[in-house]
């Protein structure tokens, strides 16, 4: 009989790797659980863990450029695209 994977811990750059393959590709969960070989549950439940890591470390990881205001209208100048940075700079 096979091993099972069942209470096996998922290695961090495996739930990372499932993370941001369902963020960027936009696929069904399902379909990152199949490729990082783990059920949909637990894929959703890793998701979720590494999801709000990354947000409790936004001020860490994301910086913005001190002329926001500079960028903003680069934005509008590509895109007529108004208030582009203001709600991503925002603090919650």
């Amino acid at each position: 009989m096979p091993k099972s994977q069942r209470n096996q811990a998922v290695p961090t750059k495996t739930s990372l790797l499932l993370t941001l393959r369902y963020l960027a590709t936009g696929s069904y969960l399902r379909s990152a659980a199949d490729f990082c070989g783990v059920s949909p549950p637990t894929a959703s439940r890793i998701v979720k863990k590494v999801t709000e890591a990354i947000a409790q470390l936004r001020t860490v990881i994301i910086k913005f450029p001190d002329n926001l205001s500079t960028l903003q209208d680069g934005f509008y100048e590509i895109a007529s695209f108004p208030r582009t940075l203001e709600e991503i700079a925002a603090e919650p």
